[in-house]
């Protein structure tokens, strides 16, 4: 796959909490890591985020983008973002939103975003959840 139609990913912000959505009713077994992201399609057609290529990982843990919770971040009163979890991205347009992982909270991670072709994987460094700023307190 050239660049020309591989999706590009913009990590915006990272945030930790321990519970989530309405009434805060979703908590973490471990710690939530939520990434703030932006997915540009700059093809001719629709493309689903890929969310099952972006993972959370140490040398020993790997996480998947936990779908229930990333859609909980929607109807959660402290940041205005819904989940990209199951969206679809259309021609040459982008999206921005959230997904979310549940995990051990004092491991040094990293996002890794892999391609669906032989293309190399991006890495963003992520460190400790509990070294990320909270979820903010509301809009």
């Amino acid at each position: 796959m050239n660049d020309d139609t591989a999706l590009r990913f913009t990590v915006r912000e990272l945030f930790q909490a321990t519970e989530l959505g309405p009434a805060r009713s979703n908590q973490a077994t471990g710690r939530f890591c939520v990434v703030i992201l932006s997915v540009f399609n700059p093809t001719s057609s629709s493309q689903d985020v890929p969310i099952d290529r972006i993972t959370l990982r140490t040398d020993d843990i790997i996480r998947r983008v936990d779908t229930g919770d990333s859609q909980a971040i929607g109807s959660d009163d402290r940041i205005d973002i819904s989940s990209i979890a199951n969206q679809t991205i259309g021609p040459t347009s982008s999206v921005a939103g959230a997904i979310v992982y549940d995990a051990p909270p004092d491991n040094e991670y990293q996002l890794e975003f892999a391609p669906v072709d032989s293309a190399q994987s991006h890495i963003v460094p992520v460190g400790p959840i509990t070294g990320l700023d909270s979820l903010p307190s509301g809009y």
